[in-house]
């Protein structure tokens, strides 16, 4: 296995050429194609994330106002309802929340400003406490890093280094009090250690990134942070490779699933929900972008062009922005409190789905 240093020396040293002779050579492709290109799984979770825009319930000048005040009031969000009911609408799910946090991190950014990128780290750490705190999730450090080795990282030649996210989101274990099945049974609950230790005999890439955070589930967010001096680039090559790290694992899951659960008739359902895709969050000081990462296959298609020249790894920007600017971070807060909401609604119900269906044919 690679020593620290080593690693460090194929991300930081030369970043392009670690982007074209790592990454790409592993068919891990940042930005190389539209949203309008990707697969039905991510354009699922594109439009969840990104159909309610913040213009859509306040200009600028109006996140601009409310950020000055000194508390967020219940009139505000009471105006943004009203404002959108005589247009036949309803404030969407999370507004009133990223509303909240954007208020109570307004000054936050401006105090990072020609510091090191503890402070950034710091900062990204109070922008995503919603999550930190959710009790569906759990989150590795920059300290703890994903070191369940198989595959590209573990190549000959031009390996990707050992994904190490500043934060990574996955799916919290579960403790291993049991529950009542629909015959009266009793099961422990599918996201637990008790349930995922005879699958994992299953599955060819185990559901958790190291065997030192067997808390982590199969994770869904990864956030890599730099300060303002460095290069997206740079931040973008790290969340490429733990983004790969992570599809591998949920494409595993969805392997054995495919594999040992067979149907007298195909659900259709599931064909047109597509494979998972997970999220990568890249920041340069301020600046905040958010991408979804997912596999293409060579037999794939989509809406737009029928056929794609490059199948592999893609991470897909779906927005960008300065968090130090009113709207854009309630912006960003807008898109974490979507991305919770998604997790929860889809991402979770369908991992927990596929175990239980895997769990009954053992």
């Amino acid at each position: 296995m690679s020593t620290s240093s080593e690693e460090d020396s194929l991300t930081a040293t030369a970043p392009r050429l670690y982007r074209l002779q790592n990454l790409e050579l592993a068919s891990v492709f940042i930005h190389r194609m539209s949203t309008a290109q990707a697969p039905l799984g991510a354009l699922s979770l594109a439009a969840t994330l990104t159909s309610c825009h913040f213009r859509e319930v306040l200009d600028d000048s109006e996140v601009k106002s409310l950020l000055q005040e000194d508390e967020v009031r219940v009139s505000h969000m009471s105006h943004i309802t009203n404002c959108l009911r005589r247009e036949g609408k309803k404030a969407p799910d999370g507004s009133s929340a990223a509303l909240s946090a954007a208020m109570r991190l307004r000054a936050g950014a401006a105090g990072c400003y020609g510091k090191t990128k503890s402070h950034w780290l710091d900062f990204a750490q109070d922008m995503l406490a919603d999550l930190r705190y959710s009790d569906v999730l759990q989150y590795s450090k920059y300290d703890e890093p994903w070191d369940e080795a198989w595959g590209v990282f573990m190549a000959e030649t031009y390996p990707l280094s050992t994904p190490q996210p500043d934060y990574g989101f996955g799916l919290r274990s579960q403790p291993p009090c049991s529950v009542n099945g629909p015959n009266g049974q009793s099961t422990p609950p599918a996201l637990s250690q008790e349930s995922l230790w005879p699958l994992k005999l299953q599955l060819t890439t185990p559901p958790c990134p190291s065997p030192d955070l067997p808390e982590i589930i199969y994770p869904c967010l990864i956030v890599q942070v730099g300060s303002q001096v460095d290069p997206l680039f740079f931040t973008q090559n790290h969340a490429a490779g733990a983004a790969v790290k992570a599809l591998s694992m949920i494409e595993s899951l969805e392997g054995c699933y495919r594999k040992t659960v067979k149907k007298e008739k195909e659900d259709e359902e599931e064909t047109h929900r597509g494979p998972l895709p997970v999220l990568a969050i890249c920041t340069q000081g301020a600046m905040w972008e958010f991408s979804i990462a997912f596999r293409l296959h060579e037999k794939e298609s989509s809406p737009s062009n029928g056929k794609h020249p490059m199948p592999g790894v893609h991470l897909v920007r779906i927005w960008n922005g300065n968090v130090d600017e009113a709207s854009g971070l309630y912006q960003a807060q807008f898109l974490l409190q979507r991305t919770l909401l998604w997790i929860k609604t889809v991402y979770r119900p369908r991992i927990e789905a596929m175990l239980n269906a895997i769990r009954q044919t053992l």
